[in-house]
C-alpha cells in the first residue's frame, strides 16, 4: 500500500520545539482496524507537513517561531499472524521515517528581538524509528479492535543550535486503541483511533513534553471494488503542561499543544495479477 497525506498545520502545538513525536492525522485510514490476510507486508507513506510556529522554547531556548516545509517517507513492515482462536490476532510493525527535505526559514518578532539564534536552512535524513512489537487484533462480522503499544526509539540527528532536526532525542511510548466497522453490503466504513503518548525527558535540554492525548477518525464511502471516498480528520491535545527549564520572558505555565484537523480521503485499489496496490491519499487542514 502506498499512503500520500499532506498536512496544513497553522494551529498552536506546545512540547518542546512546538512539536510532538505523534504525527498528526497520518492514522485516519480507511479500514485502519481491519486486517488483511496473515502474511508479511510493506507499506510506504509520504508524508508533507507545512506551516508555521509562533514562539518556542527549543534547545533549551526560545526562539521567535519558524516557516517550514517537511516531506517524511516512512517505510514500514507489517507481519500479521493467522487466527490464534476465538477471533483474535498478532501483529507486529517497524517503520523507519527518512525525512526526504525539510526547510525552515526563522521569523523575527518585534516583541522579542533578542532571541538566541538557530542555524536554519535544510535538513534531511534518518529520524526516529518506531516499532510496534505487540498488536493484537480482534474480528467479529462488521466490527474489528486493534490495541496496539508504539515505542519511539530516538535515533534521528539532534543538535539543540539547530531549527530542524530529523530526531527528537528522547523515548516515547504510545498505547492506542482502533475501532473499524466496515459493511461490506453497504460499502459503508466508520474508523476511530484514540491513544495516549507518554514521552521520557530530553536529557540534553532537561524538557520533557507532556503527555499527548490523540484521536483519529475517518468516515468512508466505496462506490467500487476500485475506489473509496472519505472525510478524515484528527484532534491532538495534551493533557498537561510540559515540564522543562526555560530561559526567556515566557514561562511553560499552562504551555500545551493542542490541533484539530479535517480534510477529504480517497483510496484507488489497483489489481495487479494476484494481488492489490493500495494507493490512498489524504489533505488535512489544522
Amino acid at each position: 500500500m502506498f499512503a500520500l497525506t499532506v498536512v496544513l498545520a497553522t494551529g498552536a502545538r506546545a512540547g518542546e520545539g512546538a512539536a510532538t513525536h505523534f504525527m498528526q492525522g497520518t492514522s485516519g485510514d480507511f479500514q485502519m482496524a481491519r486486517w488483511s490476510p496473515q502474511g508479511v507486508y510493506f507499506r510506504n507513506d509520504m508524508l508533507v507537513f507545512d506551516g508555521r510556529v509562533g514562539v518556542r522554547p527549543l534547545g533549551g531556548r526560545i526562539n521567535a517561531g519558524v516557516q517550514q516545509t517537511v516531506w517524511v517517507n516512512v517505510s514500514k513492515l507489517v507481519v500479521l499472524s493467522g487466527e490464534l482462536g476465538y477471533g483474535l490476532r498478532y501483529g507486529a510493525v517497524l517503520a523507519v521515517p527518512v525525512i526526504a527535505h525539510a526547510r525552515a526559514s526563522a521569523r523575527s518578532s518585534t516583541e522579542l528581538p533578542d532571541l538566541p539564534s538557530f542555524v536554519a536552512g535544510d535538513i534531511n535524513g534518518l529520524g526516529d524509528v518506531l516499532f510496534s512489537p505487540a498488536s493484537l487484533n480482534w474480528s467479529h462480522l462488521d466490527h474489528h479492535l486493534t490495541l496496539s503499544t508504539t515505542v519511539v526509539i530516538p535515533v534521528g540527528g539532534y543538535d539543540p543550535d539547530r531549527l530542524l532536526n530529523t530526531g527528537r532525542n528522547y523515548w516515547a511510548f504510545d498505547q492506542t486503541l482502533a475501532y473499524t466497522w466496515f459493511n461490506t453490503k453497504w460499502g459503508l466504513e466508520a474508523n476511530a483511533m484514540v491513544g495516549v503518548m507518554f514521552n521520557t525527558r530530553n536529557q540534553v535540554t532537561g524538557y520533557r513534553s507532556a503527555p499527548e492525548f490523540h484521536l483519529d477518525w475517518l468516515i468512508g464511502k466505496h462506490l467500487s471494488d476500485l475506489l473509496a471516498l472519505a472525510m478524515a480528520g484528527y484532534w491532538a491535545e495534551q493533557v498537561a503542561n510540559d515540564d522543562g527549564a526555560v530561559l526567556g520572558p515566557i514561562t511553560l505555565e499552562n504551555f500545551r499543544g493542542r490541533g484539530v484537523g479535517l480534510g477529504p480521503a480517497v483510496q484507488v485499489n489497483i489489481p495487479i495479477r494476484e494481488t492489490v496496490l493500495a494507493l490512498a491519499g489524504k489533505a488535512l487542514f489544522d
